[in-house]
């Protein structure tokens, strides 16, 4: 087979005594072929003439890798490859070989599922090349498979640090809910880690090989949504010069994550309303549908409940979503676990330098008397800044860069409320407003002080329509 049966002549590291099936109508290549992969090779060899029989033995799933010729009377390789192929992936790896091997007839192979394809009269020393590349091939397709299970394993549920009671509530709902695959909405205040608990539920159901993909609904624009999320295929628009795969497709047999759900703007509302009622969709140009082959897992800080009443969420939509849900606490109702979280923060942060700094008990009396607004996403700042700033050695109260309370004039002193707490939302945008009238209209230095993103404080001053206290100075947003 021009250029196909002279591979590069590279050291392959030594494999372990292997089980190979060699498949072929012709005595004479079985028994030289035999006696090469076992006397040489040092591998166990079983030979059969019949593809019928050396289907049976394959699905069996008792060998390491084989050797199947193309040409045999009753069932051709590439038949005996197809047959393999349509009840899953390929058992072994499976080099295929022939006498009137083509150009074409390599492509098939390979489209099959064999790893490599060789002309015969072959030459001894390339087929046991061959062979030793596909068995080291496997073995370190089986090594990444062990390796990626440990390291979705411990991004699953057990991820989620915290020793508080609702912590271990939320690990256990997370645990209950992974191996399954409902729709799950997630809620919790900005900061407090609400895609790390879709994640952990990505990682901990075990059986989930594709991707965790992440859809922005904030940023989801209405005129690119439809291209975005489902694709689109050569020439559906100007500019469409190839195929393109949307963030609904890469998500096949892993996840589907709507971030901040409750920030989508109405069509791209709609949109999603259809994807999950009829459980397909179009990529643009498109003939035929596709199937949503991912979980959904969306996450809100917003009370959609209040936003449908209101008719700014669609109702059907958050029935859609919320087929289960789970509560992401806010730090300050889990002050017990600032000691755990301040210590991972600074052996994330700091590297070596982590193991001579640790945390005062004054400290901690500090940290858990403060309200946190922007939870453990604001947490992590404070370390983050405390490292910056030089504190070594034990954390104390003066080394935390803690906001200071806030003015008299714009607060009043603590007195018992005078009525009913004011909803998530009004809070948030009290904060907010708080926030620039203290820097003094400056976004950038107010994102920091509630311990979000620009992006995040950007989208919370268009929504609530907020205007600074003063003139902005010019922070670059």
């Amino acid at each position: 087979m021009h250029g196909l049966d002279a591979p590069r002549r590279i050291e392959c590291p030594a494999v372990s005594r292997a089980r190979i099936l060699v498949v072929d109508d012709d005595p004479a290549v079985l028994g030289a072929l035999e006696g090469l992969l076992s006397r040489k090779g040092g591998h166990a060899v079983e030979v059969l003439s019949s593809p019928a029989e050396a289907l049976e033995r394959l699905r069996a799933g008792r060998h390491d890798a084989a050797l199947v010729d193309v040409v045999m009377p009753g069932m051709s390789g590439l038949e005996l490859l197809a047959a393999l192929s349509a009840s899953g992936p390929l058992p072994c790896p499976i080099l295929v070989m022939s006498a009137a091997a083509t150009l074409e007839m390599a492509v098939q192979a390979m489209k099959g599922g064999a790893v490599d394809c060789f002309q015969k009269p072959y030459v001894p020393d390339d087929v046991l090349l061959r062979v030793e590349r596909a068995l080291e091939g496997q073995r370190l397709r089986d090594e990444n498979r062990r390796l990626r299970s440990r390291l979705d394993a411990g991004r699953g549920p057990e991820a989620l640090l915290g020793v508080s009671p609702a912590m271990a509530r939320l690990r256990e709902e997370l645990r209950r809910l992974a191996p399954l695959d409902a729709t799950v909405l997630v809620r919790g205040e900005s900061g407090t880690g609400k895609e790390l608990a879709a994640r952990a539920l990505h990682h901990g159901g075990g059986h989930r090989p594709g991707e965790f993909v992440v859809v922005d609904c904030a940023a989801l624009r209405p005129e690119l949504a439809d291209s975005e999320l489902y694709g689109h295929r050569a020439g559906a628009f100007t500019g469409a010069d190839e195929d393109r795969a949307g963030l609904v497709a890469r998500a096949r047999g892993g996840t589907l994550y709507l971030d901040e759900v409750g920030d989508l703007a109405p069509e791209a509302q709609s949109r999603f309303l259809r994807l999950l009622q009829e459980g397909d969709f179009r990529p643009v140009g498109a003939v035929a549908p596709e199937r949503l082959e991912a979980r959904v897992v969306a996450s809100t800080h917003r009370d959609l409940e209040t936003l449908s009443a209101k008719g700014e969420f669609r109702e059907d939509l958050y029935w859609r979503l919320k087929v289960v849900e789970v509560e992401v606490p806010p730090l300050r109702t889990r002050t017990e676990d600032l000691r755990l979280l301040v210590g991972h923060f600074l052996r994330e942060l700091s590297g070596a330098r982590a193991a001579a700094t640790t945390v005062s008990e004054a400290a901690l009396r500090v940290l858990a008397a403060h309200p946190w607004p922007g939870n453990v996403r604001q947490l992590r700042n404070v370390v983050l800044r405390a490292l910056a700033l030089g504190a070594a050695g034990e954390l104390g109260p003066g080394d935390l860069p803690l906001d200071p309370p806030p003015p008299m004039g714009l607060t009043g002193p603590a007195a018992p409320p005078a009525g009913p707490p004011p909803s998530l939302e009004e809070a948030q945008a009290r904060a907010v407003r708080h926030a620039l009238a203290w820097e003094r209209g400056n976004k950038r230095a107010a994102a920091r002080r509630l311990g979000v993103s620009a992006t995040t404080l950007y989208r919370m001053i268009e929504r609530y329509r907020i205007e600074a206290a003063s003139p902005p100075r010019d922070d670059g947003l």
